[in-house]
């Protein structure tokens, strides 16, 4: 719901109001109910103004990782929507056995907004790997394989980089 809701309002200039998105949030909220810390129809609209915002900035001057962000200012954004107690992280990702990417439930606006403005690449904190694929990785630490073999194997497996950088 949420990436059709972005996609429809910056590539289709459809107004929040009527997307799917901004119309779930309304009827939570106008239940009695909070979405993502939000509890007014006021805190809804600076939340999508927040999105409008994070597009802007993203077309703008890319995307930036939260730590350029955080140097960039005196007080780290939040946004509307985000607890203000802690920092929001970089988009969060899982690596399942076979070594694919995992979306994890962090950062989703801002890769939502990425895709969307055509980003090829952006920071991800990775918060698990699937015990196979850490075996994966150990038995690539461990053999220390010749350039060529990482090259041949996992040359574009981000999540070796490392690996690849320490040979």
């Amino acid at each position: 719901m949420e990436f059709r809701s972005l996609q429809r309002h910056f590539q289709e200039g459809v107004e929040w109001e009527q997307t799917s998105y901004y119309i779930h949030i309304e009827s939570i909220i106008k239940s009695g109910g909070q979405f993502r810390g939000l509890t007014s129809m006021s805190d809804v609209g600076q939340f999508f103004d927040h999105l409008d915002e994070l597009h802007h900035s993203i077309g703008r001057d890319g995307y930036q990782s939260q730590e350029q962000l955080d140097q960039a200012m005196e007080n780290p954004q939040t946004g509307p929507g985000c607890s203000g107690t802690e920092q929001m992280d970089e988009i969060g990702v899982n690596i399942a056995r076979d070594g694919r990417l995992l979306w994890q439930n962090h950062g989703q606006h801002r890769l939502c907004i990425a895709k969307l403005l055509g980003v090829d690449a952006v920071p991800v904190h990775v918060c698990t790997r699937h015990e196979a694929w850490q075996r994966t990785r150990d038995q690539i630490r461990m053999d220390e394989p010749t350039p060529e073999q990482l090259e041949a194997d996992y040359s574009d497996h981000p999540d070796l980089f490392d690996l690849f950088e320490a040979n």
